[in-house]
C-alpha cells in the first residue's frame, strides 16, 4: 500500500497504477491457467466417452458376430476383410464397412428380403473397412479390430455352427 503523504500531509490510502497492474496480470494468469486446466479435463472426458462408447459398440458387435456365427452354414469373407456374409439356411447376415458412418453395418436377409439392419460405430481414425482383419481357421471366427491405442488390439473370436470354408 501506498503511505505516501501529498501535499496535504496525511497519508494516502489505496494503491498505484503499477500495483494494480500486477493483481490483475496475476489474476489474468490465473485465470489462464484455470481454463487450461478445465480446457484439458474436458478433452480428457470428452475422449473416455468415446473410448467407452467405442468399447460398447465393439462388445454389442462381438455378441451378435458370435450369435450369428453359431448358427452359421457358411462365412464369406472376400480379401480377409470386409464385407463378410455369413449364411445359416434361408438367412443371410451382411457386415458392410461405411465409410460415411465410420460404422460397420449388419443387415439380415430371410428369403432374399432385408429384414433387420443395425449399425455399430466405430473409431472415426479407421476409415477404412481394410484396416480389420477376418480369418476362418478351424472352424473358428477370428476378426481383428484395430483400437485408439496403438499396442492394443480387440480381437472378436467364436466357433462357427457348421460352417466349412
Amino acid at each position: 500500500m501506498n503511505k505516501y503523504r501529498g501535499l496535504s500531509g496525511r497519508p494516502r490510502s489505496g494503491m498505484t497504477i503499477l500495483e494494480t497492474m500486477a493483481v490483475m496480470s496475476m489474476f489474468l494468469m490465473f485465470a489462464m491457467m484455470a481454463t487450461g486446466i478445465l480446457r484439458a479435463v474436458t478433452q480428457l472426458g470428452t475422449r473416455t466417452g468415446e473410448a467407452s462408447q467405442v468399447r460398447r459398440n465393439v462388445v454389442r458387435l462381438a455378441d451378435r458376430i458370435r450369435a450369428d456365427a453359431r448358427i452359421a452354414d457358411k462365412i464369406v469373407a472376400e480379401a480377409g476383410t470386409f464385407p463378410m456374409q455369413i449364411h445359416s439356411g434361408d438367412d443371410r447376415m451382411d457386415y458392410e464397412w461405411d465409410p460415411l458412418a465410420t460404422a460397420l453395418r449388419r443387415s439380415k436377409f430371410r428369403s432374399g428380403k432385408r429384414i433387420e439392419v443395425d449399425s455399430y460405430s466405430l473409431p472415426p481414425k479407421e476409415s477404412s473397412g481394410q484396416s480389420y482383419e477376418i480369418k476362418i481357421d478351424d472352424q473358428i471366427l477370428s476378426i481383428g479390430f484395430p483400437s485408439e491405442e496403438r499396442t492394443a488390439r480387440w480381437v472378436i473370436e467364436s466357433p462357427i455352427g457348421s460352417a466349412r470354408n
